[in-house]
């Protein structure tokens, strides 16, 4: 295999993925796009940053991944040099790359000299790419017909309780007195029983419990602190003029 800048070159074909067929209820039945193969280049060399954290005898640095990569196709595509321990992808500005962790460090020297030959980029699992993909991304923001009827449905008995709910609050307050002895009137619906409209009158106990309401506004304007004030001053000055004539 070539090498540029101290990596290693690995030819893989893409596109040569196994397409699943889906069902699309009311949009579209059993899709299956055909694959075109696109030639795609990896390059590899043994890991040997101080910044990340992995083994450096038994990692693997992968660099322009696939932007479908999983663990699943570096297990498959490097199975004949070792075991797979762990793989960690990240998504750098430059591009997908990753760090293939084997078991052991044979595995790295491996994958290093391999033979080139057709290596096709895929898994064990079916998999759906293309216009299935974005067709079946769609239907799932959108449910099926009847699943959607239960929902409205639902939504709307939920709706009705709430609002049965508050029109007994309304009815109560109608014919709910406040300390005064006034009933509260509320905007609603005129009820109507055989041509009368139903009217509670406030009675004798209820009225009877009903608290005076305090004066709290004594004095509380100028023009009543004067005629208080004079009028203390008069009943004062007569109380001392029938002193004196005593």
């Amino acid at each position: 295999m070539n090498n540029i800048n101290g990596f290693v070159v690995l030819p893989i074909q893409l596109g040569a993925l196994k397409t699943a067929k889906i069902d699309l209820h009311d949009h579209l039945n059993d899709i299956e796009t055909e694959p075109i193969p696109v030639e795609h280049f990896l390059y590899l060399k043994k890991h040997s940053s101080k910044k990340d954290d992995f083994p450096k005898d038994r990692t693997l640095f992968v660099l322009n991944c696939p932007v479908d990569a999983t663990k699943d196709h570096f297990q498959r595509l490097f199975r004949r040099c070792g075991i797979v321990e762990n793989v960690v992808i990240k998504d750098a500005k430059s591009g997908y790359n990753c760090h293939v962790v084997f078991e052991d460090e044979e595995s790295v020297d491996a994958c290093l000299s391999m033979k080139p030959r057709q290596r096709i980029w895929m898994t064990e699992t079916p998999q759906i790419i293309g216009l299935p993909l974005y067709l079946m991304q769609h239907v799932k923001r959108v449910p099926p017909k009847d699943k959607l009827k239960e929902q409205i449905d639902s939504a709307m008995i939920q709706f009705d309780e709430m609002q049965e709910r508050e029109r007994k609050e309304q009815e109560l307050k109608r014919n709910m007195p406040d300390e005064d002895g006034f009933i509260t009137v509320t905007r609603g619906k005129r009820v109507q029983r055989d041509g009368d409209v139903a009217v509670q009158a406030l009675s004798k106990q209820e009225a009877q419990q009903l608290k005076p309401k305090e004066n709290k506004l004594v004095d509380f304007y100028r023009f009543q602190m004067r005629e208080s004030k004079r009028n203390g001053i008069t009943i004062n000055d007569r109380t001392c003029a029938i002193e004196t004539t005593l």
